[in-house]
């Protein structure tokens, strides 16, 4: 998954980005980012089992490599991580498509 986002990445990004759009893309992205981050982090907090369970699998990884630093490669073979990554996201999606009591 993380190679296929790269070669994606590489293809898209093949032509020069307009200054004017690099600080909204910056921005844009940051933010983005830093609140799936944030919202995945807090989740993992209040759910003790799914971050064990995640520690193992990458323990289980970095086992195998020796301890040495995860790879593009490495993160491809953990279907746990790339999980706990998406679900976040598919929460806030759906929350804010929520009606809100009144």
């Amino acid at each position: 998954m993380i190679s296929q986002i790269r070669s994606e990445f590489l293809r898209i990004s093949a032509g020069p980005i307009p200054d004017s759009e690099c600080s909204t893309l910056l921005l844009a992205g940051h933010e983005t980012t830093s609140n799936a981050t944030s919202f995945m982090l807090w989740e993992l907090a209040k759910h003790q089992d799914v971050q064990a369970r995640l520690r193992r699998e990458i323990g289980s990884v970095r086992a195998v490599n020796g301890g040495a630093s995860l790879t593009a490669e490495d993160l491809d073979r953990m279907p746990y991580l790339q999980a706990v990554v998406k679900v976040p996201k598919s929460l806030i999606g759906t929350s804010r498509s929520l009606p809100v009591p009144s």
